[in-house]
């Protein structure tokens, strides 16, 4: 790399945009936490379940997404985790039951964690 070079803010930016998106998603959960208990007839202990597949699945995408990094390219391996995450997210609009929610949630959740 040049001394010169601006590379350094484009990861900066990209960073801080990939941050941000990761705390609005969590923010934006705990929101519609309310609508999705009305929604799917949920008491709080299946409402919790949402949360906590949510944190699992980031868990495994940090986890195995360091993992796939190293092994792979961060690059690479940083644009399939976010393609991953922006495409569950994009599936959640259509899900039908409780039981998808929790299951789409968990594996965009896993691109969220890388």
């Amino acid at each position: 790399m040049e001394k010169n070079s601006n590379l350094w803010k484009i990861v900066f930016v990209a960073s801080f945009i990939g941050l941000t998106v990761d705390g609005m998603d969590i923010q934006m959960l705990s929101l519609v936490m309310p609508s999705l208990i009305d929604e799917f007839v949920l008491d709080t202990k299946a409402a919790g379940w949402i949360s906590t597949f949510s944190l699992l699945g980031m868990a495994l995408g940090g986890i195995f997404g360091g993992w796939l990094s190293d092994r792979f390219g961060r690059v690479k391996m940083m644009t399939y985790m976010m393609i991953l995450f922006s495409v569950g997210t994009a599936l959640l609009a259509f899900v039908q039951t409780y039981e998808q929610f929790i299951i789409v949630r968990f594996i965009s959740a896993i691109g969220m964690g890388n």
